[in-house]
């Protein structure tokens, strides 16, 4: 494996890892805003709620360019930081390729990911189910949504990690010949 392709790997899961712990942070940021929102009264000037949403578009820009710079635009990371720089060898041999690689990290973080949603997905069911609410007019049924869907991410990059994989090969693969 050449140190290039090793830092390419490196870093796209590590983009992917921040995104995918920075759901939590947005999903808050929203949630705030929108609790703000519903008690609005004439006291909240209308340039704090430009701000407000100012702030939410900015943290969501800030999380998409990371996504967009850590997944697709690794190479040029590479370049920037001079990673590939410094090693006696171009190559290192590691009896494992970077397709296993790619496989175990996919399985890792997708265990990761479904461990921390799923329970937390059955507190946020228990409590709706206790509350006795409609769907509507519970304040648990946006966090019900949103730990189903980190839950099924997670199981997603578990049992699917071959499609994950074949993506970030092929990434792999045409920043190679760059």
């Amino acid at each position: 494996m050449s140190i290039k392709t090793f830092w390419l790997i490196f870093i796209k899961i590590l983009g992917i890892w921040l995104i995918i712990g920075s759901i939590n942070v947005l999903s808050q940021s929203i949630n705030a805003a929108a609790l703000i929102f519903s008690n609005i009264d004439d006291d909240l000037l209308s340039i704090e709620i430009v701000l407000l949403w100012l702030l939410i578009i900015v943290t969501i820009g800030i999380y998409f360019l990371v996504l967009y710079v850590f997944v697709f635009k690794a190479n040029w990371i590479i370049k920037k930081l001079n990673l590939v720089e410094g090693f006696k060898e171009d190559k290192f041999e590691i009896n494992i390729s970077s397709k296993s690689i790619l496989t175990i990290a996919s399985i890792v973080f997708g265990g990761v990911v479904f461990i921390d949603a799923f329970p937390q997905f059955f507190m946020q069911l228990y409590n709706f189910f206790i509350q006795k609410n409609s769907i509507i007019e519970s304040p648990s049924s946006g966090w019900i949504f949103f730990y189903l869907v980190q839950s099924l991410i997670g199981y997603y990059f578990v049992f699917n990690n071959q499609i994950i994989v074949n993506f970030f090969e092929s990434q792999i693969t045409k920043n190679n010949k760059e």
